[in-house]
Parts: C-alpha cells; structure tokens; sequence
C-alpha cells in the first residue's frame, strides 16, 4: 500500500434500500484504494444497523475511528429518511474523530454504475441518453438524464411519470433507462413511451460498486461544514401537513406557519 499523502476514507449510502459502508485510502492525486466494504439490506431498520456494522468494520479492519480522515455521503436525491440517517451519521462521526466532510450525488454514480451494466451492443451507439429514474411516490419520479460519457444533460427533476416520458420522449430514443423508479413504473413507462421499452435496464442496481463509490470520495471537495441534503422534492410528510394537523385538532394553517419557521430558522 502507498504511504504518501494517504487519507483513511469513509464512504456512506443509504440512498435508497441498501445500506452501503465503503471504507479505503484515498490519495491526493485522486486515486484510491477499498480496504472493506459492506452492503445492508436493512429496509426500515437503517438507524438500528449502519453504527453496529461499521463498528464491526472498524474492529475487523484493527483501525479506529480517530484514524478516519474523509467523510464521503451520498447526500441524495433518495429517501427522506434514508438521506438524514446517512448525513447525520456522516456529521456526528466527523465531529468525533476531525474528519472532514463530502457529499456524493446519487444519481451520477447510479448512471455510472448502468452504463457498466450495459450490453456492449448498446454502448457503442452515438447519441443516446441514459435515464436514471427513482421512485418518489405512487406515479411520480425523480429523473436526470446523461451522456454517454456520464455529463449530465437535464437537471434532477421531480415529475410525474408522463411527464418524465414526454421528456424522454423529447430527447429521443434512450440508451438506457434504469433505477428504483423503473422497477416499480416498468409497465406504466412502456405504456406511455413504448419506444424506450427495448433500453429498459430491469435489474436492481442500487447497491452501488465500492469501488464507483471510493472513486467519487477520492474526487470529492471536502470541508467542515455539514453535508447539505439533496432531496429534490417536498417530503409526504410535509406536503401532508395541514391534513396530518386536522387529524390532531389543530389549525391547519398555524401548524404549516409554525413549520416553515423551525425550518427558515423565522419566528411564527
């Protein structure tokens, strides 16, 4: 292993369904190293499991947590509760050992991660675009789409689903379509773009490479400031809220005042 200029680096995704612990050497000259990696199938017990298994991690690594000196988390778009669990753990460990801080954006390493996956067949066409598509709710999405050479070409939408084909549909015939919101919308998105069928990509790839991973953390700026979230869209809960007050015997309007003041830090 080098020495020079190594950087202990820990990556954290908890995107979507799996919860994902990449620990390794970066260098300052953006190369890298994985020294352990663990994916967890946790579903709604991501907050009981991500702490244990990366104690378990550091133990049978022998190094401790002091040692760790970059923090990288994939900060989104994704779950709600999945995005808070993964930056908060990121900020708290940080300010445990000094470790400094990095967010990864989820939808380019998950187009990274599809283009690998690929047909050969499909890769050698020109100019075509991959679609990474997550699920946000019962027909709606959050969608970008990329180049071949992973350039982002649109910016990270929420829509509904026939608006994300009628934007497919815009750009032409895809190279691929991939991701959580492909998986539960495969039928839907065919009805409504039929064209696209033949790039659908229907396999999970959300449990993301280590090593795309490791590699985005190497590339990474860091800093001490605490990772901004990257949700994209209103929470259910929040969007929810006056029903969820009625429910409760209060005032619809007070509890959306009251909450937009503890969140833009303004007094009701």
């Amino acid at each position: 292993m080098r020495h020079d200029s190594t950087l202990l680096t820990l990556v954290l995704n908890s995107a979507e369904g799996v919860l994902q612990i990449v620990l390794g050497h970066t260098f300052l000259d953006e190369t890298f190293s994985v020294v352990n990696a663990a994916s967890i199938c946790a579903a709604s017990r991501g907050a009981e499991a991500l702490t244990p298994a990366l104690q378990k991690m550091l133990r049978a690594c022998a190094i401790p947590a002091g040692g760790i000196k970059r923090i990288a988390c994939v900060r989104g778009p994704g779950g709600f509760t999945g995005i808070r669990l993964g930056t908060a753990t990121a900020l708290g460990l940080a300010r445990a050992c000094g470790a400094t801080l990095a967010g990864l954006d989820y939808l380019p390493l998950l187009a990274e991660n599809a283009l690998a996956a690929c047909p050969k067949a499909h890769c050698e066409q020109a100019q075509k675009i991959a679609w990474a598509i997550l699920h946000a709710r019962r027909n709606e999405v959050v969608l970008q789409g990329f180049a071949k050479n992973l350039a982002p070409i649109t910016p990270t939408l929420a829509c509904a689903l026939k608006d994300a084909a009628q934007l497919m549909q815009k750009h032409g015939v895809p190279l691929a379509v991939f991701g959580s919101g492909l998986l539960r919308n495969a039928q839907e998105l065919a009805d409504l773009f039929p064209e696209a069928a033949s790039s659908f990509l229907l396999e999970d790839i959300t449990c993301l490479a280590p090593e795309s991973l490791l590699k985005a953390a190497a590339k990474a700026s860091y800093g001490l400031s605490p990772i901004e979230p990257a949700y994209v869209r209103a929470c259910d809960a929040e969007q929810n809220l006056p029903e969820i007050a009625k429910t409760m015997g209060q005032n619809p309007d007070d509890a959306v005042s009251r909450f937009a003041a503890l969140t833009h830090n303004r007094t009701p």
